[in-house]
């Protein structure tokens, strides 16, 4: 099925503490994602991924170990995605409050244990940080998963 869209290629960062993973809420609809964002022609998804992650909310990380990669297609009203979603570990190098700086989204901390009564986005990746308390999430080998999830 030829199509002239693109792939959507997308830097994730999973920040876990205390047993609680970082998400970003989409404030209009409610659902949670990994906070990141898509990476540019040209540019290293790690090095997208630390940008977003000043963009979004002021927050510097260090970003490690690619843990995930999930492609994901999804139709969205009329449309048909298709995402490439790149997730790595990431450790905090600020310490102080952070805020969104973005009005659609806002950023919480999520019990690991309460994920699953959570309306995330992907839900694949939603059970790969849940499966064992998030132990699975935080190892070092890399996880590919796809999962197509348009309608017939």
């Amino acid at each position: 099925m030829p199509s002239s869209r693109a792939i959507e290629v997308i830097a994730r960062g999973l920040l876990i503490e205390k047993g609680r993973v970082l998400v970003c809420r989409n404030l209009r609809h409610g659902y949670c994602f990994l906070p990141g964002g898509h990476v540019e022609f040209g540019e290293p998804a790690r090095v997208a991924l630390q940008r977003e992650f000043v963009e979004e909310c002021g927050l510097e990380v260090e970003v490690g170990d690619c843990r995930l990669a999930e492609e994901h297609l999804f139709g969205a009203g009329p449309k048909t995605h298709h995402e490439l979603n790149l997730v790595f570990h990431v450790e905090r190098l600020s310490r102080g409050p952070f805020v969104s700086r973005e009005p659609k989204i806002g950023f919480e901390w999520i019990a690991i244990t309460d994920l699953n009564g959570t309306e995330f986005l992907p839900l694949q990746v939603r059970d790969w940080i849940c499966r064992d308390s998030g132990q699975v999430a935080v190892t070092p080998t890399a996880v590919w998963m796809s999962t197509d999830s348009r309608p017939d």
